[in-house]
């Protein structure tokens, strides 16, 4: 039994070292982004730098082993109230060795060492049991001490956990003294060697228990439950107080209830026979305990004084914390909340301090300086906005080349209708879609959107395209015309096609098929065809009129076979919206794809790759430019695949999940004055590695700035200007050996992109 004791704590020390390594220099211990594959070069992406430089690498390494003895309490069959006190309880051990993952979360291993015994005398159903078992347990659970929520500096902390452990019992009974005379139990309350009513009873001899278990419950079957399983699994959760003795020892005092799976530890179960017969629940344990523990390691004083300054740190004078200030930058004096934020009495979204209407209507929409808009107003830049015709626009004509002008007055692109739909679609069809790698989006008017494909300027091109997407499982494929905006049909009402044997036969004009012979003369009449006027397509002829809230069938869908795209399409995930963007938010991203989904969310993704380092490379750009949360993704036959399928290695970013964005903060309502562009020095869940800080304490004007997520972010200065932000990350990677660094930009305290930061800076 030493021998499994001494393996076992051997095996908890290894585990121990595992789970508190941390590596110190390896961008994966922030959670900034997840790192690509293939690292580009520094021009194309400077949140990652290839370097053949192997990132040192150290351990913070603070180990928590701790010891402790209590009583084990039995939860079973016996007794009229199923339990024993725990003043007559056995003795048991324990031991664990744990780490924090946070300030209030630790993860332990233990193991628990003891027995669990019950005596049952006089009971109301005159029956006399007893047993004893030996209990050994290992396990693993999670420790939460509301540090989160308690004030830094205290004496006690209370605490709750739960885990999951794999226990061991060994279960006997007494039923013979020492001279192996067999317990029977009289009426009067003695014990003697013959049974009341045998004929012998009276020359019977009261005897003693001399509790020494001496008989396997298991192996006396006297239920007939044969040879039962020894072994189970329990969940342990428990609650208590932890005491810091000092910066290393602590005192922990608890109960954990061990709830098992089984309900043979005292031998006895709802089928016993007889007067044995007990309930059907599981049998269960508690563990009260007393336990110390050791915290390995020790911080300098020099970190703990500059953890501390960040903390207590309040650049803006507000009286509230930088780490809990939602608003950073207030001008002094300025009325805040308990959030550090300016009050707004009238909750406008612009603060008192720069409210020229203290009391707007209820959700009035105002301007910069809170001010409510008059209805003509609105109407005018709702106009504006929505205009699709140019008259709100600035057009300057430059007539130097009548050619020219006039091949575009008369440009003509034709396109492979794959459906048109009124309402949003579904996740199966937009993967469908976005497997085809020349899908496009068009905008049809009244909530209407045409999906198509390819985009020709002959129409023999475009009738070859449709044929191909009849082939991979669209067969109601169709070519349409788009010219200034509007949709045609190409084809005349009827035309006549020359037959290979010579004869003429007339074709329908939504007989599109008969384009597919591949004759000269047909190829002739296609070429023809083109310098037609085109007459516009009406509804009712080429696409479905829909009824306003009609929901779609599957026979409204497109395709209506399993497609097969030849290879894999690799795109970039921007995004899900619940409104829709305006075209001018997205304009520096190229070839961006926008579907209305039937949850109401608006996808935006960008890009066609054929191949995983291409894309990467123009997400790594995209990020660059301040859109965090892009992710590359992959399409195949009309399914998203994992990256893994698409032969790529490692996978990080398919993982992820879209983000959905809710924009409350636009360009035209930013106040300048309240935007800054920053450099992010490194991000993190719990505090910094000591070696870290001592690098951010070198570098001025260092702010922890917390996040919604919990983590927190460090980032150094606060620049108007560009090229001046820009410069000064460069000095800091440079100096300081920060690879990662990037920058970011917040207006008051919300992160924003950069590139609308930049915007807002310069407007």
């Amino acid at each position: 039994m030493f021998l499994k004791i001494k393996y076992t704590f051997f095996f908890l020390l290894i585990c121990g070292v595992a789970l508190s390594q941390v590596t110190i220099g390896n961008p994966a211990d922030t959670v900034t982004a997840h790192p690509p594959a293939n690292p580009p070069a520094a021009s194309s992406s400077p949140a990652y730098v290839k370097t053949d430089d192997k990132p040192e690498r150290k351990f913070f390494f603070r180990p928590v082993l701790g010891f402790g003895a209590g009583m084990l309490s039995f939860y079973g069959d016996m007794y009229d109230k199923h339990f024993t006190s725990p003043t007559v309880s056995k003795i048991a051990l324990e031991g664990y060795i744990g780490h924090a993952i946070t300030d209030y979360l630790d993860v332990n291993i233990f193991v628990l060492y003891g027995k669990l015994s019950a005596n049952e005398r006089f009971a109301a159903n005159n029956r006399n049991l007893n047993f004893e078992s030996q209990i050994t347990s290992g396990g693993l659970n999670i420790q939460y001490n509301f540090s989160n929520f308690l004030k830094k500096e205290r004496i006690a902390s209370p605490f709750i956990s739960v885990g999951f452990e794999a226990f061991q019992f060994a279960s006997k009974t007494d039923l013979l003294d020492k001279d192996g005379n067999t317990y029977f139990y009289w009426k009067d309350g003695s014990i003697r060697n013959l049974d009341q009513t045998d004929v012998n009873a009276p020359n019977a001899v009261i005897i003693q228990r001399d509790y020494k278990y001496e008989t396997d419950i298991q192996k006396l079957n006297a239920d007939g439950f044969g040879n039962y399983a020894t072994t189970a699994f329990a969940v342990p959760v428990g609650a208590g107080f932890i005491f810091n003795i000092n910066d290393n020892i602590k005192f922990k005092m608890g109960a954990t209830m061990h709830f098992t799976s089984t309900d043979y530890i005292d031998g006895i179960t709802d089928k016993s026979i007889g007067n044995r017969a007990g309930n059907s629940k599981k049998d269960n344990f508690m563990m009260t305990s007393f336990a110390l523990s050791y915290t390995f390691g020790k911080v300098k004083d020099a970190d703990y004084k500059l953890m501390r300054s960040l903390e207590k740190s309040d650049e803006d004078g507000d009286r509230v914390a930088d780490f809990k200030d939602e608003c950073p930058g207030t001008p002094l004096g300025v009325p805040v909340s308990s959030t550090g934020c300016p009050l707004d009495g009238d909750i406008d979204n612009v603060p008192n301090y720069k409210d020229d209407e203290l009391a707007s209507p209820k959700d009035a929409i105002v301007d910069l300086r809170g001010v409510a808009l008059s209805d003509s107003l609105l109407a005018r830049q709702y106009l504006m906005y929505s205009d699709s015709t140019g008259a709100y626009n600035l057009r300057i004509v430059h007539d130097h080349n009548e050619q020219t002008a006039y091949d575009e007055f008369y440009k003509k692109e034709y396109m492979v209708d794959l459906g048109t739909y009124r309402q949003g679609i579904s996740v199966p069809l937009m993967n469908t879609l976005l497997s085809i790698p020349d899908v496009a989006i068009n905008d049809m008017g009244q909530s209407t959107t045409m999906y198509t494909a390819g985009d020709f300027h002959l129409l023999p091109d475009a009738e070859k395209r449709k044929q191909e997407m009849m082939a991979i499982g669209f067969p109601k494929a169709r070519v349409v015309l788009k010219q200034h905006g509007r949709f045609y049909n190409p084809y005349p009402k009827k035309r006549k096609r020359k037959n290979v044997d010579g004869t003429i036969t007339e074709v329908a004009a939504d007989d599109t098929n008969a384009m597919a012979d591949n004759t000269e003369d047909n190829s002739a009449t296609l070429v023809k065809l083109q310098s037609r006027v085109p007459k516009p397509v009406k509804k009712k002829a080429m696409f479905r009129s829909y009824k306003e809230g009609e929901k779609l069938t599957e026979k409204d869908y497109y395709p209506y076979t399993d497609i097969k795209t030849p290879g894999i399409v690799f795109r970039i995930q921007i995004g899900a919206f619940k409104e829709r963007l305006p075209k001018a938010v997205l304009n520096d991203i190229t070839n961006v794809v926008e579907i209305k989904m039937e949850d109401g969310l608006y996808r935006y993704t960008s890009g066609m790759y054929k191949g995983y380092e291409e894309a990467n490379n123009y997400k790594n750009e995209l990020m660059s430019k301040g859109y965090e949360g892009t992710y590359v993704t992959a399409y195949k036959d009309g399914v998203r695949i994992t990256l893994k399928e698409a032969g790529v290695t490692p996978i990080l970013e398919d993982e992820l999940k879209p983000v959905i964005i809710e924009e409350d903060t636009t360009i035209a309502k930013a106040n300048k004055n309240e935007v800054f562009i920053k450099v992010q020095l490194g991000k993190f869940k719990t505090a910094p590695p000591a070696d870290v800080l001592a690098i951010y304490a070198k570098i001025k004007n260092v702010k922890p700035q917390k996040d919604a997520d919990g983590n927190t972010r460090y980032v150094a200065g606060e620049f108007t200007d560009y090229k001046t932000a820009k410069d000064f990350k460069e000095e800091i990677k440079k100096t300081y050996n920060i690879k990662d660094a990037f920058l970011v930009a917040y207006n008051k305290d919300q992160l924003i992109e950069v590139k609308d930061a930049i915007k807002i800076l310069t407007k």
